[in-house]
């Protein structure tokens, strides 16, 4: 959600911005997407929030996650339990991804991005990714180790990445 939401926000306010970080996410949501949408709407609609949070957290992360942090993925989990999203909430963010489509209007977002994504994405796709620097003209494409949440898997290679973003497009 937090990419859809920065698109447009930089379609609407792109003269506030400085730089931009499209990280993980689509410009339309395309068939895999939209499938795995339809199965997480059926799953919180007939088995509630907590397993639908459980079965998007094996999206986020890697098969190596749980392998070599652990602790990290015990915190996680333990973590649904008190998420304190709604069915309700959540069935609305669903529609939301489901409804964007800004591949039309990328192109018209003239602020220098960085699309970034783990390289491991269940969650979104790289190819998803991809299409968003294909038709962003003059934006930047890399991937870093991991998954759909490569912050959390890989926090070093994900923050100096974005550190070596932001930091060229500093302000005076």
């Amino acid at each position: 959600m937090g990419g859809i939401i920065a698109q447009e926000y930089a379609l609407a306010y792109g003269d506030n911005l400085r730089s931009l970080i499209l990280c993980a996410t689509f410009a339309e949501p395309g068939p895999f997407c939209l499938k795995l949408l339809e199965v997480w709407e059926v799953l919180a609609s007939q088995c509630g929030i907590e397993a639908t949070v459980r079965d998007v957290l094996l999206c986020c992360f890697t098969p190596g996650f749980y392998e070599e942090q652990p602790e990290l993925a015990k915190e996680f989990d333990e973590g649904v339990a008190t998420i304190g999203q709604t069915a309700e909430g959540f069935l609305s963010q669903l529609a939301a991804a489901r409804d964007h489509n800004a591949t039309d209007r990328l192109a018209d977002i003239s602020t220098p991005t960085l699309v970034l994504a783990g390289e491991e994405d269940i969650l979104i796709p790289n190819r998803q990714s991809l299409r968003i620097h294909e038709h962003m003209p003059g934006s930047e494409w890399l991937t870093v180790p991991g998954g759909h949440a490569a912050c959390w898997e890989f926090p070093d290679t994900f923050n100096d990445a974005v550190l070596r973003f932001i930091g060229r497009h500093r302000g005076s």
